[in-house]
């Protein structure tokens, strides 16, 4: 198959340092997730919720669809086969990234108020929420792919030369749609669970002004996860009619390095790739054992 049309993009050629600096921190950022999957995996000391997983998973795949082009960003334009594909994926990323972050903060609403409440987990949602992911993500990645086959001088790499995206109105409509869509339920769900937490944190002060307040980690990572759903809606924009060059491709690795530091660099995690375990007071452990986040 041949090669996309060469452009003479001067932009491609002087940004060297910004190709490589993007590939950095895209790798960086895929390396720490990877690490942190695989101890939670394989350390009996360690484990974490159902859809902390398909976070991490998803940022992953995130970091994975941007640097399929790498060796490629610079010179002579890809071919047509491989570029659609990368786009198609470039287009689907933020939507996964954004169903995600909404499934997780859906089970970790569900978990909070189950630890607060005192009530059983329901397991049946959280078991059928992951699914959701390949499920939004197939189709983000189908309507690109479909569409920029249908004319393939819209498939290109970006000026940049950092991506290759589909430059059709349909594949980001619908993209930033989906994104839009989660981010705001996430949003929605995010105050509606802090607000039911600092009224069961006055009660339980109320009753006890002993008790374990519960973990300052849980919301730090829950407005991380606000954050995500902003950052995707950036990426959204970015990806499909943003910059051409400059600061704003700057927040395309940014999201994933945030998530991988927030995430990945946790004390549990930490201890265990030192095979070194901290006691906590037995009320934390029960708390977080069921947190997990």
């Amino acid at each position: 198959m041949q090669g996309l049309p060469t452009r003479a993009s001067s932009s491609t050629l002087r940004l060297p340092v910004a190709v490589v600096t993007f590939d950095v921190f895209q790798s960086v950022a895929l390396f720490i997730l990877v690490v942190a999957l695989l101890v939670v995996l394989l350390s009996h000391a360690v484990s974490r919720i159902r859809t902390w997983f398909c976070l991490l998973i998803s940022v992953a795949l995130y970091c994975v669809s941007f640097l399929l082009l790498a060796g490629h960003q610079t010179g002579p334009e890809p071919s047509v086969g491989w570029c659609a594909f990368q786009a198609g994926l470039i287009h689907a990323a933020p939507p996964l990234v954004a169903v995600a972050a909404f499934i997780f903060m859906v089970e970790l609403y569900i978990r909070l108020t189950a630890v607060t409440l005192s009530r059983e987990v329901n397991n049946n949602v959280i078991y059928w929420m992951p699914w959701a992911l390949p499920l939004v993500h197939s189709m983000a990645f189908w309507v690109a792919l479909l569409i920029g086959l249908t004319d393939t001088r819209t498939i290109e790499r970006h000026p940049s030369g950092l991506y290759c995206r589909i430059n059709q109105h349909i594949p980001p409509i619908f993209s930033g749609a989906l994104v839009v869509f989660f981010s705001a339920l996430m949003v929605i769900l995010e105050v509606y669970t802090a607000i039911h937490l600092y009224r069961q944190r006055m009660l339980i002060k109320r009753i006890d002004s002993h008790k374990t307040e519960f973990p300052l980690q849980t919301f730090i990572r829950m407005g991380v996860i606000t954050v995500l759903g902003s950052f995707a809606i950036a990426m959204v924009f970015i990806v499909t009619k943003g910059a051409e060059e400059g600061p704003l491709l700057n927040i395309l690795p940014a999201m994933p390095f945030a998530v991988a530091l927030v995430f990945g660099f946790q004390k549990d995690i930490l201890l265990a790739l030192v095979c070194w375990r901290i006691r906590k007071p037995e009320s934390y452990k029960k708390l977080t054992s069921r947190l997990r986040v």
